[in-house]
């Protein structure tokens, strides 16, 4: 007589074979990958900071040039 439980099956992988294999690879893919969405966001900053740093110099002078700054208040 058979039981009414589960049987036992013979254990399987849970990835293809040669998943472990290629992992190095592709560790290394998503690292230069990770590091180069770094590089342009940095890049992306540096062109904030100086567009800011741009806008602030031409609202500076037209500040200097309608009177003393004194009399604004921020």
């Amino acid at each position: 007589s058979s039981s009414p439980g589960p049987r036992a099956t013979e254990a399987q992988p849970w990835v293809e074979p040669g998943y472990w294999e290629s992992w190095p690879s592709r560790s290394g893919s998503i690292l230069e990958e990770a590091c180069r969405q770094f590089q342009d966001t940095l890049q992306e900053c540096r062109d904030l900071d100086r567009q800011a740093s741009d806008s602030l110099a031409q609202a500076e002078q037209a500040l200097g040039s309608v009177g003393p700054t004194s009399s604004f208040v921020f």
